[in-house]
């Protein structure tokens, strides 16, 4: 199988919090056709930590996660290291008492984990695949 390199930059991303909830709540609907919070998190969890975005696009979705009903944010929160940051959390919806959260450094909003994972090694911008620095 053959593996083709997917940029990991985004350049069509709203940079205003509000119409980027609205970008994610389209991709994001459910049977009722309201906006899953779940999959709205997920997106966004994958933006955050997938993805280099441009500042004001980080912003905006930073901006965007305290303004969803149903994500919630955890002071104090530790990742899988014990390293203490805020928590952005929501409830899984398979599982009554559950729930997801990504944990981020207070100082410099990089992503550290979850409770249950760390991230090790931050991701870097490369020219070309197989670049290591």
């Amino acid at each position: 199988m053959d593996c083709e390199p997917q940029p990991h930059f985004r350049s069509d991303l709203p940079t205003d919090p509000a119409a980027l909830i609205a970008w994610l709540a389209k991709r994001n609907l459910d049977k009722n056709g309201k906006m899953n919070v779940n999959g709205v998190a997920k997106d966004m969890w994958s933006l955050s930590d997938g993805y280099w975005l441009r500042p004001a696009e980080r912003a905006a979705l930073y901006r965007a996660v305290a303004t969803i009903d149903g994500i919630s944010l955890v002071p104090n929160s530790k990742d899988g290291a014990g390293r203490v940051g805020t928590g952005v959390a929501w409830a899984d919806p398979g599982e009554s008492t559950s729930q997801v959260m990504w944990i981020f450094d207070e100082k410099t909003h990089v992503l550290l984990g979850s409770p249950s994972y760390s991230v090790v090694t931050p991701p870097h911008i490369v020219d070309k695949p197989g670049q290591r620095s």
